[in-house]
């Protein structure tokens, strides 16, 4: 049975925005809302309790060992939860988030591996050095100490967790079941820490990066680092040619030239309006939207849109669908702040990257000590429990 993968990592803890209410107007609701509203809380009651049936269910299935120290039941007594695997300039990293990582990593690339058709085991190389199980290990020892890091930066620059940064992560930790949590191997002690950690990490951007902060981010800088790396905002008309060839690609080519010539008369609102209307028309797939697009796109047109300037018409070679003509256009407030979060992630990573460098990491013995072949058996074993139950 499919198990929901939880993607626990620092994307997920975000900040919950609170509106305030007013009071002293006066009722409107109608007979009908009231019974509408009734009948929908007696359905999500009803839901509520087939969702705590089958997690009593799936919990009657699990060991009771595993409940009470998941760690520990995994790895045959090596380590507990609360076994320090790492220091890292006296702070101490647990087992428990060492081991929530390695069992997160292993089960989704594994299950992403054979998705996509790949038969790939553990045992496999994955370098000339490191088979797939030791590269699960590294990149689990790297994300827990990355984690701690994360803290360790917000709290040595002040920053503060707030009412709102509280509700953030109660209402993340609300989300779990214990089941979805021990299918990866973890509990709520483990979750709230690693849900704080990332809290505190958003925190640090914000106080840093943000509006006012000591690096503020401003759109210049926004600006001239999408231009440096590939992001940009456009529309494009596919004239379609695969499979064409002789008269008919001249065809193509031709109705493609015609449409790029008749659009580069034309500038501002008038272009942007026309452009639309010939997308709108044209466009063999049917796309009629703004196209935003990030560095790591590879487009057949990416170039084009690249070589032009705002507000300017460009028109690609043949490629393997036939011609685009491209219309570059601003990122946007939209885009531009996404582009803003993509940089200061990249300078909060590398931030991260520097202090894990000069700092003190002490790596406990116990990691050397424990069968990551039987772990991973008892993981998988404990799964298919889980998941048999479900």
């Amino acid at each position: 049975m499919k198990r929901r993968i939880l993607v626990l990592l620092l994307a997920l803890a975000t900040a919950c925005s609170m509106t305030a209410c007013g009071g002293g107007a006066e009722s409107s609701v109608t007979d009908g809302e009231t019974s509408s509203a009734s009948t929908s809380a007696e359905a999500e009651s009803a839901s509520g309790s087939s969702l705590a049936s089958e997690e009593e269910a799936i919990l009657a299935a699990v060991p009771a060992e595993a409940r009470e120290d998941c760690v520990a039941y995994l790895t045959d007594g090596v380590m507990s939860n609360d076994t320090v695997v790492i220091t890292l300039d006296g702070v101490d990293i647990t087992a428990d988030m060492f081991i929530y990582f390695l069992s997160y990593y292993e089960t989704y690339y594994m299950l992403m591996f054979s998705s996509s058709g790949y038969d790939v085991s553990l045992e496999d190389s994955y370098s000339d050095d490191m088979t797939y199980a030791d590269l699960f290990i590294q990149i689990a020892e790297d994300a827990s100490v990355q984690m701690a890091v994360a803290r360790k930066l917000a709290e040595d620059a002040g920053v503060a967790f707030t009412e709102e940064d509280q509700t953030s992560l109660e209402e993340s930790m609300a989300d779990l079941t214990e089941s979805d949590l021990l299918y990866l191997g973890a509990n709520e002690a483990v979750m709230e820490d690693l849900f704080t950690c990332t809290i505190y990490g958003n925190a640090y951007q914000l106080a840093v990066y943000g509006e006012g902060g000591s690096e503020e981010i401003t759109d210049e800088m926004t600006e001239a680092y999408a231009e440096e790396n590939g992001y940009y905002n456009c529309r494009y008309i596919l004239f379609n040619a695969v499979d064409l060839e002789g008269e008919e690609l001249e065809a193509v080519q031709a109705e493609a030239q015609a449409c790029y010539e008749a659009l580069s008369q034309l500038s501002g609102d008038e272009l942007v309006e026309e452009f639309q209307a010939q997308q709108a028309e044209l466009n063999e797939n049917g796309d009629t939207e703004e196209y935003y697009v990030g560095p790591s796109s590879d487009l057949s047109f990416g170039d084009t849109v690249l070589a032009l300037e705002e507000y300017q018409v460009g028109i690609t070679d043949a490629t393997d669908y036939g011609y685009f003509v491209v219309l570059r256009l601003p990122l946007g407030e939209e885009n531009l702040s996404s582009v803003k979060q993509d940089y200061a992630d990249e300078l909060f990573s590398a931030v991260i990257s520097d202090t894990v460098s000069a700092a003190d990491i002490t790596y406990a013995d116990v990691l050397e000590e424990l069968d990551y072949t039987a772990f991973f058996d008892a993981l998988a074993a404990l799964q298919e429990t889980i998941g048999s139950a479900s």
